[in-house]
């Protein structure tokens, strides 16, 4: 995504307004390609647009649960104290 565009233009040092002119540009690509996707497979078989978005969304909540229950199960140690440090 956009993150990795800018990431990307950091390490080869391109300038600023040259990397945030490709990142945008690539968003509206991007978004432009979802609804023409949308609109053909809308086309080809209606029913399938509903369950497609379903499943997209439902694979969304599942990976945030998924983490979330990581992070409950595997909890970052404390950093050390300045006391336990020395």
């Amino acid at each position: 995504g956009p993150l990795v565009g800018v990431f990307l233009g950091y390490l080869i040092v391109l300038g600023t307004g040259i990397t945030f002119g490709t990142v945008i540009v690539a968003d509206l690509i991007m978004s432009f390609g979802y609804v023409y996707f949308f609109d053909y497979v809308n086309e080809q078989a209606p029913e399938l647009t509903r369950w497609l978005i379903i499943v997209i969304i439902g694979l969304a909540i599942l990976a945030t649960l998924y983490k979330y229950i990581q992070r409950k199960r595997n909890p970052k140690p404390a950093p050390p104290t300045p006391e336990e440090a020395v």
